[in-house]
């Protein structure tokens, strides 16, 4: 960037490479139903030299790692129009990797293998939730006393659960977003302010008689597809 803040050519130039080559991973991934390209065969997809994705990313899983970010900055950021919840960000984080299932199941499944605690994935959602958090404690949505921090830890670790479960198979879409609806809910309730506790509690009974019915229907140590 230059003195003024603004892109400068380089960094446009860089910025598109690295898109071109998210772009065409997605698209590999799409039409193959697995991850198993090399980074060959990106390059050649995203119309770039075989040494390019290496420069940019370091290794496949470098981008694969890259992708998902890329989606979570996206979803976090303050350009997309905020929720009026919480609880609604997370159902529409939910909701749009579920709608791209066929990229991001097995995109996940390698990543989440591959990534150490509090990369540049984890560091992006975890602050994009704690951001979410302290705007609805300034709404008067959560309670004042609610630690943004220690309560986005938390929700990170329950969702990217529930994204190992739902990217190896063992629960599939909808029971993922009801266990993200349930779970969530469950957190928030003990710092929701009393004007709001009624509704919360109704919105809990309503998730606990969704999903006791789908759990109870499910054989244990059963793997279920995923497709809805």
């Amino acid at each position: 960037m230059d003195t003024n803040g603004t892109i400068d050519g380089y960094e446009r130039r860089r910025r598109n490479i690295r898109s071109q080559i998210l772009d065409a991973t997605a698209s590999l991934i799409k039409t193959r139903g697995d991850t198993d390209m090399t980074v060959r065969e990106v390059a050649s997809c995203a119309g770039v030299s075989p040494a390019t994705p290496f420069n940019h990313f370091k290794s496949k899983e470098g981008i694969l790692n890259a992708l998902v970010a890329r989606s979570m900055s996206d979803i976090y950021s303050h350009g997309v129009a905020e929720p009026e919840t919480v609880m609604e960000g997370f159902r529409d984080i939910t909701a749009y990797y579920i709608s791209k299932q066929d990229i991001y199941q097995p995109v996940f499944r390698v990543v989440l293998q591959a990534i150490p605690p509090r990369s540049h994935t984890l560091r992006t959602a975890l602050e994009g939730i704690k951001r979410r958090i302290e705007l609805e404690i300034q709404r008067g949505q959560l309670s004042p006393h609610a630690m943004p921090s220690v309560l986005a830890e938390q929700l990170e670790t329950f969702w990217f659960g529930t994204v190992i479960l739902w990217s190896g198979g063992t629960i599939s879409s909808d029971e993922w977003m009801i266990r993200v609806e349930l779970g969530v809910e469950l957190m928030l309730n003990a710092f929701y302010p009393d004007a709001f506790r009624a509704k919360s509690n109704r919105k809990l009974a309503k998730l606990q008689k969704q999903v006791s019915p789908i759990l109870d229907s499910l054989p244990s140590g059963s793997t279920r597809s995923t497709t809805d």
